[in-house]
């Protein structure tokens, strides 16, 4: 993964040097709609609990390898009965929420910002035609590997054909740094615009993806 972002998703770096976070999207083919290179992420001053969830109930939590990101979350559709191309937004962000509550990653500093959700969406062309994007991310930072190579990200991303609508949306992002922070990460999901627009608009294409974003 290079600076500049050319990966078919958007982003997210994470220096090591720093615990500062940054977002960070491929450069759209319009100039006009073109976001920032790299935006400041700040740390929500607050945080709650999700009723229900095992991390915070006191039920069982599950562990895992941050190899099986992608294939433990599949799983976890197919319990539910889900299918990925018939996902609904709502589904997606219950299921993207407990899955971060109820299964934790073995291999990653748990007590830093080795495991985190990213919330984010905007109207961007990849070179295929503009869409906009709605996405949960969950970003794990393995201690196994070094630098770079020690970032992978599990996205899901809804894509819509622009309009006019969702052009007045924007762009922006919200992390969840820890278990503790998904009551507040829930309530900004469920409150914001963009999520109002995808629970009422049926998604062009769905896509999953895990991949190392370093």
């Amino acid at each position: 993964m290079t600076p500049a972002c050319t990966r078919t998703v958007m982003v997210i770096m994470v220096v090591a040097s720093s615990t500062t976070l940054f977002a960070c999207a491929p450069a759209p083919s319009d100039e006009s709609t073109r976001p920032p290179a790299t935006q400041r992420v700040p740390r929500p001053e607050t945080s709650g609990t999700v009723p229900g969830s095992a991390a915070t109930s006191g039920g069982q939590v599950h562990t895992m390898h941050s190899s099986e990101t992608k294939t433990r979350f599949e799983s976890l559709l197919a319990e539910r009965g889900l299918v990925l191309d018939e996902l609904q937004a709502e589904q997606l962000v219950e299921v993207m929420r407990d899955y971060y509550a109820d299964v934790r990653v073995l291999d990653v500093d748990d007590q830093g910002d080795g495991d985190m959700l990213l919330f984010q969406w905007g109207t961007y062309d990849w070179g295929s035609g503009r869409s906009f994007q709605y996405d949960l991310t969950r970003q794990v930072i393995t201690t196994e590997a070094a630098d770079d190579d020690a970032i992978w990200q599990l996205h899901v991303t809804f894509h819509f054909g622009p309009t006019a609508e969702s052009d007045l949306l924007g762009s922006g992002n919200r992390w969840c740094l820890g278990p503790r922070e998904l009551g507040d990460f829930s309530r900004f999901i469920d409150g914001s615009g963009a999520s109002a627009y995808a629970r009422s608009h049926r998604p062009d294409r769905v896509e999953i993806g895990f991949e190392m974003a370093g």
